[in-house]
């Protein structure tokens, strides 16, 4: 492994636990990149950039926990009406709220929109940005990142990645050669804008809160 590729990741990481921003891109061969931390440091610095954009990461343990850990969270917060994606991973972990229903291929704009919250999750998480990259594979589910005020996002903690790679596209890439017609999207943070007298506005062009469930990437007792 290249030992500066480390370096400069661990750095990094090290530099947002204690609120430093750090602006230089890390370096390195995408095997290097992959390998460089585990998960729990991964999660541990997609969750400080994530927050530095408004957004917010929770880390849950195993997948039994989920369900009952996003509707804390919702009770918390205020959210009632939820449109689920089409993934196993999204359906778990609606299966505790009592307003989810399927975004399936025939909804309706308007009815995207009239929802509290959309439910879906990430096919990847890019830790040096609390980007998540998520595959709409349907109508319905390409409208789920845009419409309603708030987004909760649910990945496994196999889906970090350090940064841009191409193993981070893997699931992109597989998609697109098998000919699956939809698009990716790359979630980051609340949507903002700061066009109206320069003030900064969240929410404008979609949810104006990101929710991220990290399934897995906690770090040993």
């Amino acid at each position: 492994m290249n030992q500066l590729a480390r370096a400069e990741l661990l750095a990094a990481v090290a530099d947002a636990l204690r609120g430093t921003p750090r602006t230089e891109a890390l370096t390195g061969t995408d095997e290097e990149l992959e390998h460089a931390a585990d998960p729990s440091v991964l999660a541990a610095l997609f969750k400080r950039e994530l927050e530095a954009v408004d957004g917010r990461a929770e880390l849950v343990a195993t997948l039994e926990e989920l369900p009952a850990a996003i509707r804390e969270y919702a009770g918390r917060v205020g959210l009632q009406t939820f449109l689920v994606g089409v993934s196993d991973l999204a359906r778990l972990a609606s299966s505790l709220l009592d307003g989810a229903r399927p975004a399936d291929a025939g909804i309706e704009a308007r009815d995207v929109e009239a929802v509290d919250c959309a439910l879906i999750e990430a096919d990847a998480l890019l830790a040096d940005t609390g980007s998540a990259l998520v595959l709409a594979r349907t109508r319905g589910e390409r409208l789920l990142p845009y419409l309603p005020r708030a987004c909760i996002v649910v990945a496994r903690g196999s889906a970090l990645h350090a940064t841009l790679t191409s193993a981070a596209l893997r699931v992109a890439f597989a998609a697109a050669r098998s000919g699956v017609t939809g698009e990716a999207v790359m979630v980051t943070g609340p949507s903002r804008t700061a066009d109206i007298e320069k003030t900064m506005v969240l929410g404008a062009h979609g949810p104006r809160t990101v929710m991220v469930f990290i399934v897995g990437a906690c770090s040993p007792a």
